[in-house]
């Protein structure tokens, strides 16, 4: 649109599933390095709900290898709040855990109900505390504020349920839902806050003179689960050169 503002690096962005990366796996590293969340720990041990699915653990959620379903439309479903929670712990597994790779946002919608049952916070509430605001990411929130809504990028013309241009609203429907507010999606964020979160992680956990993450932590997260997936815990990697980066990348990116 010729009206449209410029984008600028404070612009605000829908994150979409990187929401996955920026926001639910860091969560899970820095309660990992605290010890209070262990890879190999079945869900239903921090969510009794979670029944019948002794297999699905923290590690197998992040390596997308749960058996969980990749998703469910369910706005069409009728469902939200808790209703959807309950139904993913009620949701047979479509195959088993370990047994292949399929990309779920229903396992990282468990999981940042996971990270709030440990830390007894409000998931956005406790990703201020331990990383936006020591961070200085200022433009980084769930839920944008009226008086922010100006500067989100628009996503979309949205057709088919909300039918209105969607801006600062989140686009995702299951997290809209959930009240804009999941591990798999609802971000919003600056390419200028994002890059300090990036910067963070390639200086092996620290930003400004603090600390945020160990340098084995973050090695244990970025290594691959093995066998013939990309995946390492919540990140991709560039394995064989079939990721985003191609040939421009090395392998371990």
């Amino acid at each position: 649109d010729s009206t449209s503002p410029g984008v600028k690096v404070n612009s605000l962005f829908d994150l979409a599933s990187l929401t996955k990366v920026t926001s639910t796996t860091f969560a899970v590293m820095k309660l990992y390095e605290e010890k209070r969340i262990a890879l190999d720990s079945p869900v239903v041990y921090f969510m009794p709900e979670f029944k019948d699915k002794p297999t699905v653990t923290v590690r197998s959620i992040l390596l997308h290898n749960s058996g969980l379903p990749a998703s469910k439309i369910y706005y069409r479903l009728g469902l939200k709040g808790d209703e959807i929670i309950n139904d993913i712990c009620n949701t047979p597994l479509d195959y088993k855990t370990g047994s292949k790779t399929v990309y779920s946002d229903l396992g990282m919608m468990i999981l940042g109900k996971v990270v709030e049952k440990i830390t007894g916070e409000k998931f956005g509430d406790y990703l201020r505390r331990i990383l936006w605001a020591p961070a200085g990411m200022s433009l980084t929130m769930f839920n944008p504020d009226p008086a922010d809504i100006p500067f989100c990028v628009p996503t979309e013309v949205d057709d088919y349920w909300r039918f209105r241009l969607v801006q600062g609203t989140v686009h995702d429907e299951n997290c809209t839902l959930l009240g804009g507010v999941s591990g798999h999606a609802g971000l919003f964020s600056t390419v200028q806050d994002i890059s300090k979160y990036m910067l963070m992680l390639i200086n092996g956990g620290t930003l400004g003179g603090t600390r945020f993450l160990k340098p084995s932590t973050i090695a244990t997260f970025i290594k691959r689960g093995g066998g013939t997936s990309s995946r390492a815990l919540g990140c991709d990697t560039n394995f064989k050169h079939a990721g985003l980066g191609g040939k421009k990348f090395p392998e371990y990116s």
